[in-house]
């Protein structure tokens, strides 16, 4: 995927409550038109995604959130049954978000 630019991780379903799927845009800027956005591209990423989580886990057991390149988080829904899905305004704060991938960069950085 040398088309989109993201940084991402995961966290697997626990005693019955959702996994966690984060996702930032890391995109170059306007001087690389050949990238694409994460909103342009959410299923050629969701298929990136799924081929690196366990194999017994599918992508609608996951909240699954993504920052944009104007810093503000939208919510992926992936329907379980057809695989579609949509994109909502996340119930979580936008703050909330921030700091859950804050904290979760910085436990990768240490």
């Amino acid at each position: 995927m040398d088309d989109v630019a993201f940084n991402w991780f995961w966290q697997p379903p626990v005693d019955g409550h959702p996994g966690l799927i984060m996702l930032v845009e890391d995109h170059p800027g306007p001087d690389h038109p050949e990238i694409r956005f994460i909103t342009e591209a959410i299923q050629d990423v969701l298929r990136h995604i799924e081929a690196r989580i366990a194999k017994d886990l599918q992508l609608f057991q996951f909240r699954i959130y993504a920052r944009d390149v104007y810093d503000r988080w939208i919510e992926i829904v992936v329907a379980p049954v057809r695989r579609n899905y949509r994109l909502r305004s996340p119930r979580v704060s936008q703050g909330h978000l921030s700091e859950l991938w804050d904290s979760r960069n910085e436990a990768t950085i240490q």
